[in-house]
């Protein structure tokens, strides 16, 4: 190659190179015929031009490399061409080494050495401080929230509006019965209530969401095991940022032991409203109907005194009857006042034994013969059965009596008071029958209360307390019998009561 083809052909690749077009090969083509040339000004002209290409290259595989991202690549040596592009490798591996230790939570870094580049990646570190301090001041309150909701002594539920439970609190799951709130999570709330609960759950949960009912309710829930538990619920209707409805939050706290304390107060005020009525019954006894026998019995004892200085036979014979019938009725009060006042204290206890139906009512018939002879009313009875009863007899002849005594007390004058007996399956079915005057419908219901302010004369103008059936009535109870009555105004009353059989062979 001559010289003047050398010199074009360098002049050539050094206008390639200040183009950035040139490509090592075109230098290494020509190399070995350079060589081969004497040495001289074209040779070292050839060779600075070959130094030249050979730190362009490394400076352009640099700068690409750098422009990859590849901040690992190793910059050449004894390379001015790259210099600023050094600093700028250094500051890259600085930045990446403080981005490492703010990923890390080293929020402390700063960053002074890229210009521009610099405040903002300066003010993004202050974003990333300020939503770190907002985070652990949300991570602190989230914290103590759920230690308030923990330790809350009630139990809190949120649900969506579909009412799928969404979370719980571990009261809710101990109250609940359960042992994880995986258990409850995602199931419908209504399936934690009783069924006969659910109208008035639904109910309560759309009026409140759609705002018109607010408050309490009550409502029976069911444990895991199937037990179930009184809750008081406080809700609330939980809205998003627009205030669209989203879900349901429950306050639920167990009121069983609340409701048993009702439900006893509620009985003891319904037992003292008895005794109450018991108290004015036993009052107004004492005041007025034991007081109007012994009036009697006064006036009459004055009356046959006074006879007897006359020598007056047919009035002493007609006073004499009246005190005796003054003072029957006065024993026979007063032997009721004793076994009602032995109820009221408990101290009445039946002593069942085996008897038949025969033994009492022969006796109790036998005593109100005179009663009925007196007022002209035919007195008979009739056993279809002669079975063993099993009961207090006395407590049994007691509820006879009292129920004769009625019934002639109000039939009239020729009229009939019927007893009988026979066997109803496994009882004793005893009914005392008369054609007197009946009792009104609505009365009915009131005969066997305490309570009741029923008043009525017998046809011979007797009185009375109604104490009787009242005690007819737990006699009945206590034997294990029921007692009931069918009556028509003006066509007569059936008082009708069983006791159980004592089930071995008819006595003979």
């Amino acid at each position: 190659m001559t010289s003047p083809n050398l010199k074009q052909r360098l002049t050539q690749i050094v206008n390639s190179i200040a183009k950035g077009e040139y490509t090592k090969a075109s230098l290494y083509d020509i190399q070995t015929e350079v060589e081969q040339l004497p040495d001289g000004d074209d040779k070292t002209l050839f060779n600075s031009i070959l130094t030249l290409s050979q730190k362009n290259n490394e400076s352009k595989n640099y700068i690409e490399e750098l422009s990859k991202g590849n901040i690992q690549t190793t910059p050449p040596t004894n390379n001015q061409w790259v210099s600023a592009y050094k600093q700028l490798h250094a500051n890259l591996n600085h930045l990446v080494w403080q981005i490492q230790r703010i990923a890390e939570g080293d929020l402390n870094q700063n960053i002074d050495y890229l210009g521009d580049l610099s405040l903002y990646f300066n003010k993004l570190i202050y974003s990333l401080k300020e939503k770190d301090q907002f985070e652990r001041a949300l991570k602190k309150s989230e914290q103590k929230f759920k230690t308030i909701i923990e330790t809350s002594p009630d139990g809190i539920a949120i649900t969506n509006l579909k009412g799928k439970v969404q979370y719980v609190t571990s009261k809710i799951v101990s109250q609940w019965g359960y042992s994880s709130p995986d258990e409850i999570i995602q199931r419908n709330v209504l399936e934690f209530i009783h069924p006969k609960y659910h109208e008035k759950a639904t109910y309560f949960i759309g009026e409140m969401i759609k705002g018109n009912l607010s408050g309490a309710v009550e409502l029976l829930m069911v444990r895991k095991n199937g037990t179930h538990f009184y809750s008081e619920i406080n809700s609330n209707v939980l809205c998003d940022e627009n205030d669209t409805p989203i879900g349901v939050l429950y306050i639920e706290r167990n009121i069983t032991q609340r409701k048993e304390i009702e439900e006893l107060i509620s009985q003891q005020i319904d037992q003292l409203s008895k005794l109450n009525a018991s108290k004015d019954k036993f009052f107004k006894i004492i005041a007025h109907d034991l007081k109007n026998p012994f009036n009697a019995l006064l006036g009459l004892s004055k009356l046959l005194v006074e006879n007897v200085a006359e020598n007056d036979v047919e009035n002493i014979q007609k006073y004499a009857q009246s005190i005796n019938e003054a003072a029957d009725q006065t024993y026979h009060l007063l032997e009721n006042l004793l076994e009602w006042s032995q109820l009221q204290s408990n101290g009445l206890k039946p002593k069942p034994a085996i008897f038949k139906a025969s033994d009492i009512i022969y006796r109790v018939v036998a005593q109100y013969k005179p009663m009925a002879l007196s007022k002209n009313i035919a007195l008979h009875f009739h056993i279809n059965s002669n079975q063993a009863l099993w009961a207090d007899q006395d407590m049994i002849a007691t509820v006879l009596r009292n129920m004769i005594s009625n019934a002639l007390k109000f039939t009239s004058p020729q009229g009939q008071v019927k007893i009988t007996a026979q066997q109803v399956k496994y009882h004793m079915q005893f009914e005392v029958s008369d054609t007197g005057i009946g009792i009104k419908k609505e009365d009915i219901c009131q005969l066997f209360k305490i309570d009741n302010k029923l008043t009525q004369m017998g046809t011979a103008n007797e009185t009375g307390t109604g104490l009787g059936l009242i005690l007819c009535k737990e006699f009945i109870k206590k034997n294990n019998g029921r007692i009931w009555v069918e009556s028509k105004l003006g066509k007569g009353s059936r008082f009708i009561f069983t006791v159980p059989l004592k089930l071995v062979s008819s006595l003979s």
